[in-house]
Order: C-alpha cells, then structure tokens, then sequence
C-alpha cells in the first residue's frame, strides 16, 4: 500500500489516505479544540455568575473524503473494472467507518519539535525525522455519527463527507513513564521529581503503580495552585502492590492471598478528578507516612 503522505491517518491501522480514497479535509474541526462543558453558577440577586471551572466536551470530526476506482497504489482499473474496484474501495471504506455498537481506533501522525519528544523522556530513534523535526502518533477511539453518503461524479467517482464521533475528545500517544524516589517520616510532599508533560491539553489518562511497604502514600503535584494530591488512604504491605488508574476513577489492590477493587481507600484534594497533568513543566513528589516501598506514575499524553 502507497501512502499519499507520510502524516496520514488511518483506522484500526487501515490507511485512510492512498490513492484509492483520501481526505482532503485540512482544516476546520480538525484543528479546533472540543467545546468545553458546564455552565456557571447563577446566585439570587448577585451580578452576573460564579464561574465554574469547565471540562472538555466530547466532540465530532467531519472528515471530507473521495474514493475512485483505483486500487491502493494508483493503479486505474479500465471498463468494468473500474466500477468494480469502486464499489469494492466503497464497501471497505464503509466497512470501516460504520459500526454498529463498536468504536474503532483513529490514529493521526503529526510534526513535532524532537526536542520537544527528546525532554519528555521519548525515545525518538525510531521515529521519522525532517530535519528538527519527527513523526509522532496519537490515537483516538471514534464511532460513526453521520455522513457516508457518496456524491457521484462519475461511474467510479465519488466525494463524501464522514462525521465521527470521539466520545473522549483527546487523541492520546504513548504513555511515558517516571519512577519516584520514597520520601518517608510523614514528611508531606516528600523528594520531587520534576519533568516535562507532553501534549496539547490536561491528561487524565494516569496510571500509579506501587509496591510495598507503604502506608497512607500520597502522590502530590505541586504545579497547581493549590497543590493537586491523591492518597492512598491504607497500607501496601511488604510485598503486596497496587495500581491506581485516574481516568477510571479504580484502583486495585492485590496482597498475598488475593486482588480486590480498592477504590474507596482514594482520598484527594485539588480538583474533582483524583489527579491530573497540564502540559509543560510539572514537578510531583511521592511521599508516605513509613515505609521503603517504590512508585511509578505513566501517564499518556492528550493531543487536539
């Protein structure tokens, strides 16, 4: 399969720009950030309104596409065949973009900065290159909302638009991961670790891995004002380990003789989610009131 460019999408790792069909869309709503969700609050007989912190919106993709009757490299089918290859490039097309009751991966590649990928911890040898820059990927889960209504111009010809909806408005990218060194004595926040977040947006998509011993761990990032902190409000005896997926709002706790859902032990302070991360410089400490056991926090970055 030839791709047209090499900054292109596809789904569930099928191209969806060769020669066969493509998207044309290069901007609009593919550039936008979601609408944000939530409203202010209105208070009797005060001016104006309280404002309430907002949160993104789930959001959908127009995507303008064609589809012709050549196959996946260029090639251009004669008579008949023509028609044939359109109508079997149709039904793929369609076969991927309309689910019923599934979502599907939307993986999009884009420039960014390798200096930018270098100071978040990736590991950039791998990946394409042009000149400071690199191809990186993020992805998306999408569903169908609408569209695929092809516009004939030809007997193996058609334009069309596909909207597709991203119920989570983020695509996100590899997770990364830091280890943290144990700050104990009840010393809160404990030793810091500072490093750089990648991404366009607040991530979520955070999860913590601890081994024992720990008592009343808390993860604290110390970048908002106030500082943002999490804890885990028992004890991970020598030994045992539990992990705790933000996004989710679970943790999971597993000792020596069996694992059990722990979210209730998840105390915090600072926002309504449990943690999260901006991008940009963030500096987070991992503390507990005993103990010598280790974390790590792996967060994956949000992309618009």
């Amino acid at each position: 399969m030839s791709n047209t460019t090499q900054a292109y999408w596809d789904v569930d790792g099928v191209s969806l720009q060769t020669y066969a069909f493509n998207i044309t869309t290069l901007g609009g709503d593919r550039k936008a950030p979601p609408t944000l969700r939530g409203d202010d609050l209105t208070i009797p007989y005060r001016p104006g309104t309280v404002y309430v912190p907002k949160v993104a919106n789930n959001r959908v993709l127009t995507l303008q596409m064609w589809v012709i009757g050549a196959d996946e490299n260029g090639n251009i089918k004669q008579d008949e065949n023509s028609r044939r290859t359109f109508d079997y490039n149709w039904n793929k097309l369609r076969n991927l973009l309309w689910r019923e009751g599934k979502q599907f991966t939307l993986t999009k590649r884009f420039w960014v900065p390798t200096a930018d990928l270098t100071a978040a911890g990736v590991n950039t040898s791998a990946l394409p290159k042009d000149g400071a820059w690199a191809l990186y990927t993020a992805s998306a889960k999408a569903s169908f909302a609408s569209g695929l209504s092809p516009d004939m111009g030809g007997p193996s010809r058609a334009a069309f638009t596909v909207d597709l909806l991203l119920s989570d408005p983020y695509f996100y990218s590899a997770p990364i991961t830091h280890a943290f060194s144990m700050g104990t004595g009840g010393a809160l926040p404990g030793p810091t670790k500072t490093f750089q977040v990648l991404g366009e947006a607040r991530t979520t998509d955070i999860r913590f891995d601890v081994v024992g011993p720990l008592d009343s761990l808390r993860f604290t990032n110390q970048t908002p004002e106030p500082d943002l902190w999490m804890q885990y409000a028992t004890s991970v005896a020598d030994g045992d380990t539990a992990w705790i997926k933000v996004k989710d709002f679970k943790s999971v706790h597993t000792d020596a003789s069996l694992t059990y859902t722990s979210s209730g032990y998840v105390n915090h302070f600072g926002d309504r989610f449990w943690f999260y991360l901006d991008p940009g410089t963030a500096t987070v400490s991992l503390s507990a009131q005993a103990g010598t056991g280790t974390g790590t926090l792996t967060y994956s970055p949000a992309w618009i």
